[in-house]
């Protein structure tokens, strides 16, 4: 049996990145580009330039890579930041320091949901995000529309009414996140000249 419990925040639209045979990305450059973001930038100068050319608005404290002109124009991702190409709109690059790697975004026709695992064991991960329902056997064998039972009894509705008194092993997963669009990187990673 697989339950699917509420999320405990808001839920969030993910976005999906597929890669196309493998990005080898040197772990130097990785180190590189992860120890740039955790070191504040403190000169005022880019700032004050990143401010004028984007208007103001940005994404990131930075102002590296996360400069927001649009907001689909600039994403920021684990790896780096996908920037969409102001030409075409289904094209995009996906930009890791000096190396960028080039595919196209969509939208899928019918969105995906991000589960987590639950540890099977963690009683308290039910608890908080399931409502607790009490089930209630009708001993009558009194004739009703559906509809009029289902307002009587609108915990029936839940998942949780299924699961009740189950003794068959369950997987309990957390509801985090939609997939709606994607972005599919289909060639080979190349280098760009700052």
């Amino acid at each position: 049996m697989i339950q699917i419990i509420a999320p405990r925040g808001p839920l969030q639209e993910m976005l999906l990145l597929e890669l196309q045979g493998k990005v080898v990305i040197p772990p130097k450059l990785l180190e590189e580009e992860r120890e740039r973001r955790r070191i504040p930038n403190s000169n005022e100068e880019e700032v004050k330039a990143c401010s004028q050319v984007t208007g103001g608005k940005r994404l990131r404290e930075d102002g590296e890579c996360g400069v927001n002109v649009d907001t689909n124009q600039v994403v920021e991702v684990p790896l780096g930041c996908v920037v969409w190409d102001s030409r075409n709109e289904t094209r995009c690059s996906l930009q890791i320091g000096t190396v960028e790697v080039s595919g196209s975004s969509g939208k899928r026709r019918e969105p995906l949901l991000v589960l987590k695992r639950c540890v099977v064991g963690d009683k308290t991960a039910d608890a908080e995000g399931a409502v607790a329902c009490e089930y209630s056997e009708s001993s009558g064998s009194q004739c009703c529309l559906l509809q009029e039972w289902l307002q009587e009894h609108p915990e029936e509705l839940t998942l949780d009414a299924t699961v009740r008194g189950a003794t068959v092993p369950r997987k309990v997963y957390e509801l985090v996140g939609v997939v709606e669009r994607y972005i599919h990187l289909n060639s080979k990673p190349l280098r760009r000249f700052v």
